[in-house]
């Protein structure tokens, strides 16, 4: 069993010195009525996003260290263990969230992110609307902060000044009210993960890389669209419905996409189905770290915590826990996508985009791969698309297709 207990309490301190050293300000912004008025919620500036802070980051090396023995592993037999070993790391991080849950101030603070989330939404519906709002709010994410327990708003590096964070604020704060602790966080953009390596594959499952005009993305999973079988991938992958699919390039035909959501400005599912082509065959089932294969058997909830196993056919597999649930992520290209799910992972790269997201046992589907967050380069955490919210898109004619 994996003993966390004390880097856990030292992560927290480290945590506490990191706020006090780079973020600096807390500045009450309650107005009082009455002498016997108490101050209600508080600003907090931080010079990273509050994810980074989560207490996964102080198990990457031992999960780095892992997935190396599973990338490695000779024979199917050696791989239970390791993934047991996951399993207790996912335990304890999951058990920390459970200590240090507030669940009255995340229902409180979720209902203010919808208010400021049906805001955004509405100033950003169009290209002109959205470049406008620029000037008014940069946010590049918005969401809950497990961490100090607040709302979140992550502000573009190169607007993050003291005079703006003001007007931010004040801004803010005429949306949500006073009552709630509200954080200010600078935060880049996040980028979009098409374009990578091909591979040929027959039939195609889980992981495999298709091609599109746009470049090349990663194959999600099995599923079923107006009775028509296929499988789904990210939005941002094609351009439109009615465009062909190929595999391992497009002078083989895999499909043709028959729904496509991605929007340039706004989309709260950046999804497309893509019917496969008579006579192509297409499989349940994921590539496994190392060699083999996972067989999924349904779709599962990613709580924040929760240890995730994704497949890119870039990155290959690689593993790491739930860090946040962001409303909303702004990406490099201008987009804004709603309901996405953030991971500590940090090998997402180009050609990923699309690639199924599994349980760290691999026996569930939580989502499909959307992107990456970089800092000078260097990657801070990946975004998912939950496979609940592709269900929900396209609604009672969709299903995920297990064995």
């Amino acid at each position: 069993m994996v003993t966390k207990s004390n880097n856990f309490i030292f992560g927290i301190v480290k945590s506490s010195l990191f706020f006090v050293f780079l973020s600096i300000l807390i500045i009450s912004v309650a107005k009082t009525s009455s002498v016997d008025a108490k101050p209600k919620g508080i600003n907090i500036l931080k010079y990273e996003h509050s994810s980074l802070s989560a207490p996964s980051y102080l198990y990457k090396d031992e999960i780095r260290v892992l997935m190396d023995k599973l990338n490695n592993a000779t024979t199917e037999a050696e791989k239970p263990l390791i993934y047991g070993q996951l399993k207790e790391i996912e335990d304890e991080i999951l058990a920390w969230y459970k200590d240090h849950e507030d669940i009255e101030k995340e229902e409180e603070i979720n209902e203010k992110l919808e208010l400021l989330s049906e805001v955004i939404i509405e100033n950003i519906s169009t290209k002109e609307g959205k470049e406008k709002f620029k000037e008014t709010l940069p946010f590049t994410s918005i969401g809950y902060d497990y961490i100090s327990h607040s709302l979140e708003v992550g502000i573009d590096p190169k607007q993050f000044s003291d005079k703006k964070i003001k007007k931010y604020i004040k801004y803010i704060r005429k949306i949500v009210g006073d009552e709630i602790d509200l954080t200010i966080s600078r935060d880049g953009y996040a980028k979009k993960s098409n374009s990578g390596p091909l591979l040929g594959c027959d039939p195609v499952i889980g992981g495999n890389k298709v091609t599109t005009s746009l470049g090349s993305c990663t194959l999600g999973f099995k599923a079923k669209y107006q009775q028509k079988i296929g499988f789904f991938i990210a939005g941002h992958c094609v351009d439109g419905i009615g465009k062909d699919v190929g595999q391992p390039n497009l002078l083989t035909k895999l499909g043709e996409s028959t729904f496509y959501s991605e929007h340039p400005n706004q989309t709260n599912c950046d999804c497309a189905f893509i019917e496969i082509t008579e006579g192509q065959g297409i499989d349940p089932k994921v590539f496994a770290a190392g060699s083999g294969f996972h067989t999924v058997t349904g779709t599962a909830f990613p709580g924040i915590g929760r240890m995730v196993m994704q497949y890119g056919m870039a990155s290959r597999a690689s593993c790491g826990s739930i860090i946040s649930q962001p409303f909303l992520w702004t990406f490099d290209d201008g987009g804004t996508v709603s309901g996405l799910t953030a991971t500590d992972i940090t090998a997402t790269t180009d050609g990923d985009s699309g690639g199924p997201v599994l349980t760290s046992d691999g026996t569930k589907l939580l989502g499909c791969i959307e992107g990456r967050h970089e800092v000078n380069g260097n990657v801070t955490r990946s975004f998912f698309t939950k496979a609940s919210r592709i269900r929900l898109k396209l609604g009672s004619t969709f299903s995920w297709e297990f064995n």
